[in-house]
């Protein structure tokens, strides 16, 4: 159980530190410039005027949008709220669409491997030690 918990928390928090990663680097390549280029940003705000005192106040709002832009992009729902506009924002927005379907077959594997643990520590618990043997070898 202890193996189990542990291999659960350290993916867990691999999982969440790359999706503040991915959403550090889309805050990165969608924040306009002050040459007034039109990238997601401007679909989140579209009567807002970038300055750096502006988006300092507005800070926990872009990072909350922008998680969720990750996760549902990562997770392959993608419900168009803000879509890439930039050539920028295109490329790591495919990128990021083939490393989520690679992270989601990982962590169906996981899960998987999580499951067989129970099952097999149920078996053996009840002192059917012959019956685990038995059933991993299918």
């Amino acid at each position: 159980m202890a193996t189990f918990l542990t291999s659960f928390y350290l993916y867990a928090t691999i999982l969440f530190l790359g999706l503040h990663f991915f959403t550090c680097i889309w805050i990165a390549v969608g924040v306009p410039s002050y040459s007034g280029e039109i990238t997601w940003f401007s679909q989140m705000e579209p009567n807002y005027h970038y300055t750096e005192e502006s988006f300092k106040e507005g800070v926990l709002d872009l990072y909350i949008a922008s998680l969720f832009f990750i996760v549902t992009t990562y997770s392959t729902v993608g419900y168009g709220t803000f879509t890439p506009t930039t050539d920028n924002e295109k490329i790591f927005v495919m990128f990021l669409s083939v490393f989520g379907v690679i992270q989601y077959g990982y962590t169906m594997q996981k899960v998987e491997q999580w499951v067989e643990t129970f099952q097999t520590q149920d078996v053996i618990d009840q002192g059917e030690v012959n019956y685990a043997i038995v059933f991993q070898n299918f």
